[in-house]
């Protein structure tokens, strides 16, 4: 049974072995057929895929055809997308090569489920939810569910690039799962690179999927490298006439205007206030509805400062996400002394890097960080099958395999397309594994074939007391109350011990507590309030399990 996307129902087809179930926010406009059913099939789309130049469909159900038949390979199509189809007792799926999209693999009791909530796929199978140790030891010490762990149950996110059928006869389920990632990345690093000009049209024809939504897309602007680079691309593309700067440091409006200044025809530039960390009447039950959204599955600060979630609203415009300017460059996770110590050695001392992460968030447990490290450690295999055999390298992989994925998944709903995911800027990614080029070079580049009037202006990178500041959390006034969920949350977790919460007092007291700090008690505080959703889903889960067993004693299998 594939269980895909939200709210209102809108395909479902199946038999008494095998289904397909899709819902859609209720309003969404997109003009794109997420779901096609036919006379002996379904398929179903998660979100709305970026179509290659050149390549012509009948529909989106062809097009699912020849991405799920082969005849249209999927490092042709830019993440985020994920595409199943059912047939007569089978489910047969795919995912994008570096597997942005939400897609959950379960093997329950009664079947298997693959589903783009996780919840949902235990309130289906009418198992209860379970935290998973795994995902939330890494939530504590590194912000993200390492190996592809599932904060609801024992499930796994779907890697990169996989491929998956799904059969049932007399003798059970049978999966067939196939992921060609590590083939691909051994054989594009053995392949040049496409020109400038090649990666800059790839671009605008993935920027041209935003016009499927009835409102013309905008493009952020601001003094950093990737945003530049999508704003050069969508303006000089035509897809983009309308930039926005948001006011949180005043040299990146400066800079801004400085952009807009030097285009050789007239764009609209917005410029608006930084909005500040949403106050609610209840923080607490505002963090906890935030698991609504996304299931743990999401920066533990951002979700702290955010306004209570009541649902997900349709788009009436797609918005361009920044995310895959450090794959493009490489070296993300061995910056500064790290470079030169990691940079030749051998794959395995990627494990001191690695143990250095992990053990950087306060007082969290050598039991959560060895369990961390350990699931993190799974890429080496994966690096030497791939021809990668420096420490560097592993390391790279660890952060397009692992954290990229896991670490901030924006993509609940499907109307966030990622430039800097073009198919044409994946082979860059590739060669950069082991090997980062200097940081902004590739960028300038690309920005001078797209937008050569924005060549010779240099990025603007603000320092920390540059940004306009914000209270941290022990200076709302709400921090009495969060600060005793604190101590609750440190006394009951197995992730951090209860002396952080005198180690945050007295940095408070002193005046030292910073950034780190600050997110270890998010951390902390998110991982705490998922107890009350699992709790919540607990309850759905159980009345579906009361029904499948009333269903099964009037009508036995």
């Amino acid at each position: 049974m594939a269980r895909i996307g939200l709210s209102e129902r809108a395909l479902t087809a199946g038999d008494t072995t095998s289904g397909l179930v899709t819902w859609r926010t209720p309003g969404t406009a997109v003009e794109w057929r997420s779901d096609v059913q036919r006379a002996a099939d379904a398929v179903a789309w998660v979100h709305v895929p970026s179509v290659p130049a050149g390549v012509t469909y009948a529909d989106e159900g062809a097009l699912a055809d020849a991405v799920l038949d082969g005849g249209l390979d999927v490092a042709r199509v830019a993440p985020p997308f994920a595409v199943a189809r059912w047939r007569p007792r089978s489910v047969e799926l795919r995912n994008d090569l570096l597997g942005l999209v939400r897609l959950f693999h379960f093997s329950m009791p009664d079947g298997d489920v693959w589903s783009t909530r996780m919840g949902l796929a235990h309130v289906f199978m009418g198992e209860r939810p379970r935290r998973n140790p795994q995902a939330w030891a890494g939530m504590a010490t590194i912000g993200w569910a390492p190996g592809g762990s599932t904060q609801v149950g024992v499930g796994r996110h779907l890697r990169g690039g996989t491929h998956v059928r799904a059969t049932v006869d007399d003798a059970g389920i049978r999966v067939d799962e196939r992921a060609r990632f590590t083939e691909w990345l051994h054989d594009v690093r053995g392949v040049p690179l496409p020109p400038d000009e090649s990666v800059v049209a790839d671009m605008r024809t993935v920027m041209a999927s935003a016009l499927r939504w009835p409102e013309a897309p905008r493009a952020d602007l601001s003094g950093g490298k990737d945003s530049r680079l999508i704003a050069a691309v969508g303006v000089s593309s035509g897809a983009v006439r309308t930039v926005r700067t948001v006011n949180s440091d005043h040299g990146e409006v400066e800079t801004a205007r400085r952009l807009v200044s030097a285009l050789p025809f007239a764009v609209t530039h917005v410029v608006t206030e930084k909005r500040p960390a949403q106050a609610t009447d209840d923080r607490w039950l505002a963090l906890v509805s935030q698991h609504a959204a996304w299931e743990g599955r999401y920066l533990a600060s951002a979700a702290y400062g955010a306004r209570p979630f009541t649902g997900f609203r349709p788009s009436a415009r797609a918005s361009f996400n920044g995310l895959g300017g450090e794959v493009l460059s490489g070296g993300a996770l061995w910056t500064g002394a790290w470079r030169e110590r990691m940079l030749a050695a051998p794959a395995a001392r990627a494990a001191e890097r690695l143990q250095s992460l992990v053990a950087a968030s306060p007082r969290t447990t050598r039991d959560a960080q060895e369990l961390t490290v350990a699931l993190l450690s799974g890429v080496t295999e994966e690096a030497a099958s791939a021809g990668v055999t420096t420490a560097g390298g592993v390391l790279d992989l660890v952060y397009l395999r692992d954290r990229m994925p896991h670490w901030v998944n924006t993509f609940a709903t499907g109307a966030v397309i990622c430039p800097l995911f073009a198919p044409s800027l994946l082979p860059r990614g590739a060669h950069s594994v082991g090997a980062p080029t200097p940081d902004g070079s590739l960028h300038s580049r690309f920005i001078a074939a797209a937008m050569p009037s924005w060549a010779g202006i240099p990025f603007y990178k603000p320092t920390g007391q540059q940004r306009l500041a914000r209270p941290r959390a022990w200076e709302e006034p709400d921090w009495p109350v969060m600060r005793a969920r604190l101590a609750e949350a440190a006394e009951e977790s197995p992730d951090v011990t209860p002396a952080l919460v005198d180690d945050v007092d007295r940095a408070v007291d002193e005046g030292t507590a910073g950034k780190a700090v600050e997110t270890a008690v998010h951390r902390v505080l998110f991982g705490y309030a998922f107890d009350e959703y699992v709790r919540r889903l607990a309850q759905e889960s159980r009345r579906a399990a009361e029904a499948i067993a009333e269903a099964r004693r009037v009508t036995p299998p």
